[in-house]
């Protein structure tokens, strides 16, 4: 096993030695070892090193929920140099390299029978690609001069993500706005039925959906869909 192959099972699986989305706090940690936390009322972030973990919730009672999680690959250059890399994952792949090349990672990923999608980016100088079944994104530099990285430098590999969902239904905002009232207004019975004979059957555009429906909710009710 290879530090190349840790990121390769992260872009594939979206998982981090068997933790994913779903995991909790006290798990993730019995995993990686002790973090350093910056925590709010209601936001919290798990930096392990390579890898970090963000949190939600909406009251201070409530579970810890993940917003994001991944690996920082921008901190390689350092961690990699002092041996500061998370030890369960050197004691699983090895040896971690001081820089990620998207290149790499990409042929890697490939090898496994794997494409990732190329998405529109909203940083300048850079390019963004993502594996649609994980919904694990990541940030490559273009342009050296911008970010004073070398070209084809990986900076982050983070998730899930819905691969910029809006961009797969502009110009229908409207009738998102429409699904979202009318769902509003059904019973959990009629809500079943409607939704299972509106939702697309193909991925991405199906996750895509879900996205903009379950954004559009939030925002016509001011809470969490």
């Amino acid at each position: 096993m290879s530090d190349l192959d840790f990121f390769a099972d992260l872009m594939i699986t979206g998982t981090v030695l068997g933790l994913d989305h779903t995991s909790g706090p006290a798990e993730v940690e019995e995993v990686l070892g002790r973090d350093r936390t910056f925590e709010a009322s209601s936001g919290m972030i798990s930096d392990f090193g390579l890898i970090e973990f963000g949190w939600w919730r909406d009251r201070p009672q409530d579970e810890w929920a993940v917003t994001y999680f991944g690996a920082q690959t921008h901190r390689l250059p350092w961690l990699a140099d002092g041996d500061q890399v998370e030890s369960a994952l050197v004691a699983r792949y090895g040896r971690f390299r001081p820089r990620l090349d998207v290149g790499d990672l990409l042929a890697a990923v490939e090898a496994r029978g794997f494409t990732l999608r190329e998405r529109p980016g909203y940083n300048d100088g850079c390019v963004e690609y993502w594996e649609p079944t994980s919904r694990m994104g990541l940030l490559a530099v273009t342009d050296p001069d911008e970010w004073e990285e070398p070209a084809g430098t990986v900076l982050k590999m983070l998730g899930p993500g819905s691969g910029n969902a809006w961009l797969s239904f502009q110009g229908r905002e409207q009738a998102f706005t429409d699904y979202a009232d009318h769902a509003l207004s059904l019973s959990e019975p009629e809500l079943a039925r409607w939704l299972d004979g509106r939702e697309p059957r193909v991925e991405p555009t199906r996750t895509d959906w879900w996205a903009c429906l379950r954004n559009t909710v939030a925002r016509r009710t001011e809470g969490t869909a």
